[in-house]
């Protein structure tokens, strides 16, 4: 005779998985499998884009150029270059005070509020 399940926390199991959970499944690892598709299409066309640009050489140029003219590039090269100046300098008090006043206005004109 078979054991009892009565007062058992679970219910007796068939040992066949439901056909519910076999759909949920399914239709996680289509899911995923659609992300993973939309993740590589982006990846390659972000690939694409960047080659396609990258080839000409006008356009790298002008990249760099804008680079190097971008206001928040400027100020952290003339911020680090001001404070290491004033830390490792032998200034006198004129000088310091010239150099503190630079520094100043380069953060009050070039950084953003």
């Amino acid at each position: 005779m078979p054991p009892s399940t009565a007062g058992s926390e679970f219910p007796p199991s068939s040992g066949l998985p439901s056909r519910a959970s076999e759909a949920d499944v399914t239709e996680e690892l289509n899911m995923e499998s659609d992300m993973a598709q939309e993740n590589a299409d982006r990846a390659l066309k972000s690939v694409a884009d960047k080659l396609d640009k990258s080839l000409s050489v006008e356009y790298t140029v002008n990249r760099l150029i804008n680079e190097a003219r971008d206001t928040w590039n400027l100020s952290q090269i003339y911020s680090g270059v001001f404070s290491s100046f004033l830390r490792n300098a032998d200034l006198t008090r004129h000088s310091y005070r010239m150099a503190s006043m630079v520094l100043a206005h380069i953060h009050t004109s070039i950084l953003p509020a």
